[in-house]
């Protein structure tokens, strides 16, 4: 045990605060006390459900801008790639700025699975935490790839039609095979 004197004016009498270290074992050495961010109002540890919702969400936001960015910076560039990648990290880096300030204090926003993977080298997230992590990050990746494919999809339709109006009634019907140019006519 050690013992910390704190420097007080003269004439009073000296103040001893004891420092206490708790003894580590193999079970506690992995365990790390959480951030006073990541806890709820009550001072309780967040539960790990919403954690790993939270990861898989905000990894999807995160790749859906990532993707949908690129996409969009790179057709209004007109091919400039410098404008084009200018406007994909301004674009993540607010988005990213915004899902750490939204999710961080519930899952620590890793939203990549290098993070997760260095947090449990380091020892600061136990197994079952990093393999539910990665999991979510996973399929957070994947439906927001797929949610901006469909994005991205879904606006050209609608980019298509704003620029050249509805599409004709008649162009909407399968057309019969006499009035189709590409139709071989046998006899």
């Amino acid at each position: 045990m050690r013992s910390a004197r704190h420097h007080e004016p003269p004439g009073r009498p000296k103040a001893t605060t004891t420092l206490r270290r708790r003894p580590t074992t193999a079970r506690s050495a992995c365990r790390v006390e959480a951030h006073p961010a990541v806890r709820s109002t009550e001072g309780r540890p967040v539960s790990l459900r919403p954690s790993v919702v939270a990861e898989a969400i905000g990894t999807a936001l995160l790749l859906a801008t990532v993707v949908d960015s690129g996409i969009m910076g790179e057709r209004l560039a007109g091919g400039n790639v410098a404008i084009a990648l200018l406007a994909n990290t301004l674009a993540t880096g607010a988005v990213l700025v915004a899902l750490i300030a939204t999710f961080g204090p519930t899952s620590g926003a890793h939203f990549n699975p290098l993070v997760t993977l260095a947090e449990r080298a380091l020892g600061r997230c136990r197994w079952r935490k990093a393999r539910l992590y990665l999991a979510a990050q996973v399929l957070g990746a994947v439906a927001g790839v797929i949610a901006a494919q469909l994005i991205g999809a879904l606006l050209a339709v609608v980019l298509f039609r704003w620029a050249h109006g509805p599409i004709p009634d008649t162009e909407a019907r399968p057309r019969d095979n006499n009035s189709d140019p590409m139709t071989i006519r046998h006899g």
